[in-house]
């Protein structure tokens, strides 16, 4: 809860100072991105992109 509020705060502070909404949502998501396609590659070296179907 502590990093969403802070998330809340900081994205506050960014519009206040008139970044549009719309261009720092762009900006979050571009962002994100990052840490997803790491994600995604190591998940391909590790071989763990088999789904297990629950027993």
């Amino acid at each position: 809860m502590l990093v969403m509020s802070a998330s809340s705060y900081v994205a506050a502070v960014v519009i206040d100072f008139g970044v549009p909404p719309r261009a720092f949502a762009a900006a979050i998501g571009l962002v994100m991105l990052v840490p997803a396609a790491a994600w995604a590659v190591a998940l391909r070296r590790t071989g763990r992109t088999k789904r297990f179907a629950p027993e």
